[in-house]
């Protein structure tokens, strides 16, 4: 499946391809800047919020979102704003997106039933989460509330 997916991507006309995702990358930063903007109170200039924003969209070095982080403490920072007040800011901008997204996960959840399932497990991870999923204390709840047989967690 990953090849065939590699194969028609690779044959697709790439013109049209790669313009749409340079605006949807253009998009999210032109996004995120309003975004960092409501999480303060302080007026901080937009060219140079956007920029950042694309300075924190292109760092990699870091994982999951520190180094966006980082960045952007680092411009909070150099608008003049505390330590704590930027990290709050960070914070409110995070749990906001954090919430959004799951707004919008039992939107679609709900929109489209059947589509969300639990990913399969296999190998040595499977194995394990056979071992340790449920926890003894769920297993002996769902034991005690509907029975050693039932087909529970």
């Amino acid at each position: 499946m990953l090849a065939a997916g590699a194969v028609r991507l690779a044959v697709a006309d790439q013109g049209p391809l790669l313009l749409a995702a340079a605006t949807a990358a253009a998009a999210t930063w032109m996004c995120a800047a309003p975004a960092q903007q409501g999480a303060v109170t302080r007026r901080l200039p937009f060219a140079c919020l956007v920029a950042y924003q694309f300075a924190a969209s292109a760092n990699h070095v870091l994982p999951t979102g520190v180094g966006a982080g980082a960045v952007n403490l680092r411009f909070l920072m150099r608008c003049g704003m505390p330590a704590a007040r930027s990290a709050t800011a960070l914070a409110v901008k995070a749990t906001a997106g954090g919430v959004a997204r799951g707004a919008l996960i039992a939107v679609l959840a709900t929109a489209c039933p059947g589509v969300l399932r639990p990913p399969r497990v296999s190998g040595l991870s499977g194995a394990f989460m056979a071992w340790r999923w449920p926890p003894r204390r769920a297993r002996s709840w769902w034991t005690v509330r509907c029975g050693p047989g039932s087909a529970g967690p």
